[in-house]
């Protein structure tokens, strides 16, 4: 019993998190797993469920409304800098922000093999 008040307690502090970083986060918003993180960029509608996902980079994400993910999904909002870096075959220090839009009524289903 003991354990699982602490896991709530974690999945509680996470979802605080998201909350707070998030630009905006829709009305039933839903994550069921301490894994899941945003990035500041992060626009969230209406009835979106994490399971476990992970936003990261520096470009703007928006997730439209009734959006679910799988265990394991991640959106990388940065791509490599392969033509303006000084180091081959791309440059470690620089990024390129990418904007990530994913509209309303999708699911994210990660299946291994």
């Amino acid at each position: 019993m003991i354990v699982k008040i602490l896991d709530r307690l974690r999945l509680n502090r996470v979802n605080n998190r998201i909350k707070k970083v998030a630009q905006s986060v829709g009305l039933r918003f839903r994550n069921n797993s301490i894994t899941s993180c945003v990035n500041e960029n992060t626009v969230l509608g209406d009835d979106v469920s994490f399971n476990g996902m992970r936003i990261i980079g520096h470009g703007n994400v928006n997730i439209g409304s009734h959006f679910h993910c799988a265990e394991g999904c991640y959106i990388i909002s940065d791509n490599h800098d392969y033509d303006g870096g000084r180091e081959i075959p791309y440059d470690h220090e620089r990024s390129i922000p990418n904007d990530v839009i994913i509209e309303d009524n999708v699911s994210c289903i990660l299946a291994l093999t």
